[in-house]
């Protein structure tokens, strides 16, 4: 895992809203991906 964060960031928020939002075991990536993109999360494949 890569975290860098700055003035404006929202990985705390991010981190917060996966630990509430993402059960334990094999994560749900649609709901996963929307969780990052709602904190300002783009994900390339």
């Amino acid at each position: 895992m890569l975290e860098i964060t700055g003035a404006g960031a929202l990985a705390a928020q991010m981190f917060t809203a996966i630990d509430k939002e993402i059960p334990s075991g094999p994560p749900d990536i649609p709901k996963l991906l929307d969780v990052l993109t709602r904190n300002g999360v783009m994900v390339a494949v």
